[in-house]
C-alpha cells in the first residue's frame, strides 16, 4: 500500500513538473531561452515546453515601448551648456541579444540655419566696415565724423544680435570663435584706424 502512496506522490511531482514547464509565447512577444545563462534558442508565438531548473524563457515585447528620459545637463563640443529632456521610443529587432542601444543628441536644422545666418550676417558687417575704411584711409572718401557713429553702433548691434543667438550660449562657442570675435576686431580696428586717420592727415586731405 505504501509504495502505491510514492508512487502517486511521484507522479503529481512530475505533473506539477511538467505543467510549470509550459509556456506560451503571445504573438507581439518572443521567447528567448537560456539554457544555464547562456541563449539558447528564440521561441515563436505558441505554446512551448521549457524545462524549469534547465532552462528559463524570458519574453522580450516586440510592441514599440516608451522611455521618459529624465533632464539631464549636457555639455556640447563647444562648451555650450544645455538642459536635454527627451523621449524614447524603441522597437526590437534583434532578439539573439546583440542589439546595440545607440542615443545622440544633435542641433535641430533650423538652429544651425540660424547660427549660419548669424555667422555670415558678422561677417558681412565686418567686410563693410573694413571696405568703408579702407576708402576713407586712402583718400578716395571723405572723412566724416558718422563714420565713427556708424563703427561705434556697429560694434554694439554685434554684441546685441549675438546675444540673441538660440539658448542664449555663454561666451566661447563655436560661433563667437568663428564670426563674432573676428568681426568685432575688425570693426574695432576699422574706428581705430579711421581716428588715426583723422590725428595723422592734415584737414584739407581729409576733405574738411
Amino acid at each position: 500500500m505504501g509504495w502505491w502512496i510514492g508512487l502517486a506522490v511521484g507522479a503529481a511531482i512530475v505533473a506539477l513538473y511538467l505543467v510549470g514547464s509550459v509556456r506560451i509565447v503571445n504573438e507581439y512577444e518572443r521567447g528567448v531561452v537560456f539554457l544555464f545563462g547562456r541563449i539558447h534558442a528564440v521561441r515563436e508565438p505558441g505554446l512551448h515546453f521549457v524545462p524549469l531548473i534547465v532552462e528559463r524563457m524570458v519574453r522580450v515585447s516586440l510592441q514599440v515601448t516608451t522611455i521618459d528620459i529624465p533632464a539631464r545637463e549636457l555639455i556640447t563640443s563647444d562648451s555650450v551648456t544645455v538642459n536635454v529632456n527627451a523621449v524614447a521610443w524603441y522597437r526590437v529587432v534583434e532578439r539573439d541579444g546583440s542589439g546595440v542601444v545607440s542615443i545622440s543628441v544633435e542641433r535641430r536644422r533650423s538652429v544651425v540655419t540660424w547660427v549660419v545666418a548669424m555667422m555670415a550676417l558678422f561677417w558681412l558687417l565686418a567686410l563693410c566696415a573694413v571696405g568703408v575704411t579702407f576708402l576713407v584711409v586712402t583718400g578716395r572718401r571723405d572723412w566724416e565724423s558718422r563714420h565713427l557713429a556708424w563703427l561705434g553702433a556697429m560694434i554694439f548691434a554685434l554684441v546685441a544680435f549675438r546675444n540673441a543667438a538660440p539658448g542664449s550660449p555663454p561666451i566661447g562657442t563655436f560661433l563667437d570663435f568663428r564670426a563674432f570675435f573676428p568681426a568685432v576686431a575688425l570693426v574695432a580696428l576699422s574706428l581705430v584706424a579711421l581716428v588715426a586717420t583723422f590725428l595723422v592727415r592734415p584737414r584739407d586731405e581729409l576733405g574738411l
